[in-house]
């Protein structure tokens, strides 16, 4: 079984299995091929130095584990109004300005799912010190998803402190659900993920959130 091993911020996964146990990208919600049996110095040396965060979990699929909906929304928003999104949880709310015409199927994605009440209740599963709050898996384990992917997105939006994405496997266009807050910047994720917005208000608020925290109720408002 994989040992984890914590260096500083950073958690590396240790599998000595072979090909074909789990490691996961930082924001990756399915699990990617493992490294060959033994890792090298110089390769764990390298991977410490990217800042990334690998993590294991089972082979189900993010985006169709405790999915609900058997294909992804149609286009309902509207690229010209602006849309923003409060997350109510019991530490406080977090506003996030979301940008349609720089993601558009990413924000009528969230926004869709928001609306039907998708959000309400879950968790935020993964929460990494100074890395990442991520949220949005039915199943509270990081392999949940609404049951369908949507493409990924050439947005022009960047991973600066409180950045908004949706997390994916590594594969191409494999996010469904899951979305993440940079709690700070990661110019090293940028053109790997589709950022759709940012936290405009409560950035205090999200440094709080701890795993397992609530997203009591997520609001939508379009203006």
């Amino acid at each position: 079984m994989p040992i984890c091993a914590i260096y500083g911020r950073a958690r590396i996964d240790l599998s000595f299995r072979g090909v074909g146990s789990c490691s996961r990208d930082p924001l990756a919600s399915v699990p990617m091929p493992a490294a060959p049996r033994f890792v090298g110095v110089v390769a764990l040396l390298t991977v410490l130095a990217s800042g990334l965060v690998t993590a294991c979990s089972s082979s189900s699929d993010s985006s169709t584990a405790g999915g609900r909906y058997s294909a992804a929304p149609a286009m309902t928003i509207d690229a010209n109004k602006h849309y923003s999104a409060t997350i109510t949880t019991a530490k406080g709310t977090i506003t996030l300005d979301l940008d349609p015409k720089s993601a558009p199927i990413s924000v009528n994605n969230f926004v869709f799912l928001a609306r039907d009440g998708y959000y309400d209740g879950l968790t935020f599963h993964r929460v990494e010190a100074n890395f990442v709050v991520q949220g949005g898996d039915p199943t509270g384990t990081g392999n949940g998803g609404p049951g369908y992917t949507i493409p990924d997105e050439a947005s022009p939006l960047l991973h600066t402190e409180g950045a908004l994405g949706m997390a994916k496997s590594t594969a191409p266009n494999s996010a469904g659900s899951q979305f993440y807050m940079l709690l700070s910047a990661q110019p090293s994720l940028d053109g790997r993920y589709t950022v759709f917005g940012k936290v405009s208000s409560g950035m205090d608020v999200l440094k709080t959130i701890a795993r397992g925290d609530v997203m009591t109720k997520v609001t939508i408002t379009e203006q």
